[in-house]
This record gives C-alpha cells, structure tokens and sequence, in this order.
C-alpha cells in the first residue's frame, strides 16, 4: 500500500474541522499522517485536530490569507514541510472538505492507471476539467523533481502553477468526475478577484481568457463587481511566471477550437 500523508490549512474551522477529519481517518487506504496546519486560530480548532489524532503546526496570524496569494502559499508550505521523505503521496484538503470513504484509493488507483502524477475528484454540483486545489493528490516525488522541493511557489495562484508545472515538464494531471465529494460551505465565496486576477496574469492567461473567467464569475454570483475585480488585478499586476509563453500559448490554441466548435467554451472555460 502506498504512503499516503495529508495537509489540511486551517483557521477557525471548528464548525467544519471534526467531520473533515472523520471522514480521512474512514479512508479505506489509510492515511499515514494528517498534518492540521492552525492558521493562528482562536477557536477550538487546535484541540480539535489533536483530538482527533492529528498532528498540528502552528503559525502565526499575521494577516489576511486571501485565496490564491503568496500569504496562503506560506501556510501550505508549513503543512507541506512536515511531509515525511517516506510519503508517496500528498493530498491537500480544505478544512470544510467532506470525501467519501473510498475517495483517496480510487483516484490513486486511478492515477496508478493512467500515469497521473496529480489528480482529484470533483465537488459535487461542479464541473472541473482541472484538479481542485482542495482533494487534489500528488505524487511527492514530481513535485519535488519539477519545484525542486515540496512546496508551492510564494506566488499569486500557487495552486494552478503546480498543475501547469507539471505539464509543461510532461507529467499527466487527471481529473476524475466519477469519484465526487462535497464541501461543507458554498465554494467560490472567499475568494479576492483582485488576487484571482493577479494569479491570471501571473500565470500567463491571455486577455480574452480572463474576460471570459469574469464572465463566468459575474453569472454565477450574479455580481458584475467581481468582473472589474477580477480586471484590476489583471491589469495593475506586472509579473509573470516562467509558465506563462507555456500557458498563452495552450490557451491560444484551445480559443482557435472554440471558435470551430463554440459549443464547448462555455463547459470549458474554466481549464
């Protein structure tokens, strides 16, 4: 059986913490290690890791944690750093994340299948071609031969950079819509569209593809205020990634085929 060990960020999750983590300790492929990373918490979080056989890092609170952004990069890193050198695998886990029992043996079975080096299931009610940051599972040993250590890069959209990562250096990532889970609070709702803008440009998104990720925003909120959010992040923010020629260039291609076949944009726009 492989090694599999779990990062879970959290501040002030009592209401969510103790179901998530049942749910992991009912794993029909055990868990090796859950690592609570208590974001500065105040409430009852902390305990309720240990108590439910976690173990937990403690970091201070120094600020908001704005989805996306180099300051939550850190928090992951300080989950990430506790990984043993044994472990095989990694999963990352919202702190409000429900899987099913057999979720972390399918999609490694799945990734073991297909020569995936990361993948996920999907949310329940969501339609995903590109691993979740929350459920996803990553082999540790890619992670650290593409990022040279296993930790996301201190950048806006950290998440999305490992996932391109790894396929600009020719590594599979999967997405498996069979294998479903759910959250225990509506996703989308925390997160900052100035950050998700600057992760856009960060990474390499053309123009026309961040207006679309807008668009979309704006519809299922039914907030045109994330739009120009979404813009001003886009458009005030000036670095760029070594992924991003690699990321215009894909989405270039895949606007070419949206424009022969349009009845994919809209179920595809969020790749």
């Amino acid at each position: 059986m492989p090694r599999v060990e779990a990062v879970i960020p959290a501040r002030n999750e009592e209401k969510y913490l103790r179901a998530t983590i049942e749910a992991l300790a009912e794993q029909t492929l055990t868990l090796d290690r859950m690592i609570v990373v208590n974001d500065g918490s105040t409430d009852a979080t902390r305990s309720i890791a240990l108590a439910n056989g976690c173990e937990t890092v403690d970091v201070t609170k120094d600020g908001p944690r704005e989805k996306g952004s180099p300051a939550l990069a850190k928090v992951f890193n300080a989950g990430l750093d506790r990984v043993s050198n044994l472990a095989e695998y990694v999963l990352i886990l919202g702190a409000d994340h429900i899987i099913p029992r057999d979720y972390v043996e399918k999609v490694i079975t799945n990734m073991t299948r297909d020569n995936a080096s990361l993948a996920s299931g999907v949310i329940s009610h969501e339609a995903r071609h590109v691993p979740r940051g929350s459920g996803r599972i990553a082999s540790t040993s890619v992670w650290r031969r593409v990022t040279g250590k296993l930790a996301y890069p201190l950048s806006y959209g950290f998440e999305t950079y490992l996932v391109l990562k790894m396929q600009k250096e020719g590594y599979k990532v999967a997405v498996y819509p069979d294998i479903r889970s759910y959250v225990q609070r509506k996703t989308g709702t925390e997160t900052n569209y100035v950050s998700y803008g600057r992760a856009m440009k960060f990474l390499g998104y053309t123009f026309v593809y961040m207006l679309g990720r807008a668009l979309v925003s704006t519809i299922r909120f039914r907030n045109p205020a994330k739009a120009v959010e979404t813009l001003v992040g886009y458009i005030t923010y000036q670095d760029k990634s070594d992924l991003s020629d690699f990321l215009s260039d894909t989405q270039r291609k895949l606007l070419l085929a949206y424009v022969r076949n349009p009845r994919n944009i809209l179920a595809r726009i969020d790749t």
